[in-house]
């Protein structure tokens, strides 16, 4: 039942949705928390930045190959991490808030509805604020979720899916902003104080002396007209007429004085370390140049992005799979990763040559259609074997040297035994893709007999089965004349 989850859904979320009365200060005298550390656009930043990151990347179900991969297109979990997890939800909607609930409370929880069969068919998000884990009497981990009535029930550990973050116990995750408090604290009372000089006038704070003594309501009077004339931004810089002996005292900071620029600079460039994201990425570009921004791009994908890859890989094998073999879920980085045009002609030109690419494979990485034949995959003629081209140079020293006097049937011996050798090596390159695409042909055929048996002969439906086999094997035979035909055109 997802009742739970869904009592709220009814009605906007209001401001104090997240809302932790028992939010400590920071030694700057600013509360931090998780949801108020999100008003420094700093923090914002980071946690926009880096989920939107991840949620950007297609997550993809593959089956696992004795030799490489296939997309599990047909399988259920494909659907649910690459497009939607739930029918509110996209996968992209679910990947950020979740990561987000990671960069800012430490976990994220989801909540798993299963099928009839037992198979997850959606994957609610969770407030993390209103999940406890925990052991029970037996030591077995549960959820106890709070709803908003106060009333508190307990999912068992195989109901939810949760991710946590950086932890000691290996249960439950820290509070990144816990972690960050004083920093963030620092950093919003920067922004506080830059407010509110600018909210006075751009002017800092200061006393206006006279010379007598004044009535309290007198003081009063005399307060709210110099504020009235001379508070807020739109007033900063009039002209101040002081009568009956008054005389303006400074008695604040300057914040040049104080450094204030430099202070709220020094602060970007911390959250952005506390967060592993380079400097260029939240607008400090300082140090930047045109030779090093492309490395410390490539650095935030591999140090910074691709532990949190990682970790959300093995706990959906975890989670979905219950770490199955046969399939794995892969984060697709290669977009992060691409270079200008012609950095990628030419990475693409080195894997079609040394037949790791075929020109089907190119068309697909760059977002374009495939072309007929493009499947296939193509190599020089002139690389063998290191252990062949010994053996044939060993064989070429046996053989007499030419001269004007050889007898032809010599040199036509000499010319048939390199062309043996030629189709030798010929045959060495293209027997293991003869081989990939004779189990893949194998896989297929059991995969799809066993799924129609398994229809049909538990229903004891021996003429319908048979009916199935006879059209399965019909479209089959045209699927394997298709799939070896460029193959075996190429070899010959």
């Amino acid at each position: 039942m997802i009742v739970e989850i869904l009592e709220s859904r009814s009605r906007a979320p209001s401001d104090d949705y997240w809302y932790n009365p028992l939010a400590p200060e920071s030694a700057a005298g600013v509360t931090v928390s998780e949801e108020t550390a999100l008003n420094f656009i700093n923090v914002y930043q980071c946690v926009n930045l880096l989920s939107k990151t991840l949620a950007s990347l297609p997550c993809i179900l593959y089956e696992r190959l004795e030799r490489g991969k296939n997309k599990a297109i047909d399988h259920p979990y494909f659907q649910l991490m690459r497009y939607q997890p739930n029918f509110e939800t996209t996968a992209f909607r679910y990947i950020q808030t979740k990561l987000a609930h990671l960069l800012t409370w430490g976990n994220g929880y989801s909540q798993k509805v299963f099928s009839r069969g037992g198979q997850v068919t959606g994957l609610w998000l969770l407030p993390p604020d209103r999940v406890t884990p925990k052991r029970d009497n037996r030591r077995r981990l549960v959820y106890e979720y709070r709803k908003e009535d106060g009333k508190v029930k307990t999912f068992p550990a195989r109901e939810i899916f949760h991710i946590p973050g950086f932890g000691f116990d290996g249960l439950v995750g820290k509070s990144q902003i816990g972690m960050a408090r004083e920093a963030i604290g620092l950093g919003l009372a920067t922004e506080q104080y830059g407010a509110k000089f600018f909210g006075n006038g751009s002017l800092p704070g200061g006393v206006l002396v006279h010379p007598g003594r004044l009535k309290k309501e007198d003081k009063q009077a005399l307060r709210d007209s110099w504020e009235d004339l001379h508070k807020g931004s739109k007033n900063s810089h009039r002209v101040a007429v002081l009568e009956q002996g008054l005389d303006w005292k400074q008695i604040g900071i300057p914040p040049d004085d104080a450094q204030f620029l430099e202070t709220r600079k020094f602060q970007k460039g911390e959250i952005a370390s506390f967060y592993g994201i380079p400097l260029h990425l939240v607008g400090l570009l300082d140090r930047a140049t045109f030779s090093n921004v492309e490395h410390q791009s490539l650095e935030f994908v591999q140090y910074t992005m691709q532990p949190w890859i990682t970790l959300w890989e093995q706990e959906l094998q975890r989670a979905l799979l219950s770490g199955s073999s046969e399939y794995f879920f892969e984060f697709l980085v290669s977009n992060l990763l691409r270079g200008d045009a012609a950095t990628r002609s030419e990475y693409y030109r080195t894997m079609v040559n040394v037949g790791a690419f075929s020109i089907n494979d190119v068309s697909e990485k760059e977002n374009m259609n495939p072309v007929e034949g493009g499947d296939t995959h193509f190599v020089p003629l002139n690389t063998v074997p290191l252990d062949a081209a010994i053996k044939m140079g060993a064989q070429l020293e046996s053989d007499p040297e030419d001269d004007d006097g050889m007898e032809q049937e010599e040199d036509n011996q000499r010319v048939a035994r390199r062309a043996v050798e030629e189709r030798r090596k010929i045959a060495s390159i293209y027997r293991p893709k003869f081989e990939e695409l004779a189990g893949r042909i194998v896989r297929s055929e059991v995969r799809e007999v066993t799924k129609l048996a398994n229809k049909h002969l538990g229903q004891r439906d021996n003429l319908l089965f048979t009916e199935s086999i006879q059209k399965f094997y019909d479209e089959h035979r045209s699927w394997i004349v298709e799939l070896i035909t460029p193959l075996w055109l190429t070899y010959s």
